[in-house]
């Protein structure tokens, strides 16, 4: 058995475009993808740091990462046009191009804005649609930025250590828990 989605088990090419416009013009939350819409590698995506701060936001990071894979799960072949190829330079040079100034300023040191409870899950998002450019060689800075190039972001370097080093010295039991001591994470950003 072929490991391979044949076309009757794939979404249509037109499926797959509905959906990956949803996520350039996403609205689950306030600050769910980057603005002014349409703009790449510009730093006219960082103007309002309220934004570049929420673009760490799980739901953010989530419509990046499924933006980029999206783009990348079709061959030339099924996407003639390029119309959801076309959504990668969205993914990496819209969404990606204000995460990874966010990782290098807000997140500096390696612990997101939303601290335990979505930062390393939103953290998570990134590197998979790092890795993912990555895998699929996509990762040229020359044609998608600086961003697309996972060990170029100092970021990265710190993300384990800060984990660790939040956590407490001495595992406890909660009050109102009878299992055994853990160590407890620090609460929200």
């Amino acid at each position: 058995m072929s490991a391979r989605i044949t076309r009757p088990d794939a979404y249509t090419d037109a499926e797959l475009i509905a959906l990956a416009s949803q996520h350039v013009h996403a609205h689950t939350t306030d600050y769910n993808h980057p603005e002014p819409i349409g703009v790449r590698n510009d730093p006219a995506l960082l103007a309002d740091r309220t934004a570049v701060r929420w673009s760490l936001n799980n739901y953010y990071t989530a419509h990046a990462r499924n933006l980029g894979l999206m783009a990348m799960a079709l061959d030339d072949g099924d996407d003639p046009g390029g119309t959801l190829h076309h959504y990668l330079e969205t993914a990496t040079g819209s969404f990606l191009y204000v995460c990874d100034h966010a990782l290098r300023s807000d997140a500096e040191g390696g612990m997101t804005p939303e601290g335990f409870e979505y930062g390393p899950q939103a953290a998570g998002y990134v590197a998979q649609l790092e890795l993912a450019l990555h895998t699929a060689g996509m990762d040229d800075p020359a044609r998608f930025g600086p961003q697309v190039v996972f060990g170029n972001n100092p970021f990265w370097s710190s993300f384990v250590p800060a984990i660790l080093h939040s956590l407490p010295p001495q595992p406890v039991v909660l009050d109102d828990d009878q299992g055994p001591a853990l160590p407890q994470p620090a609460g929200l950003g």
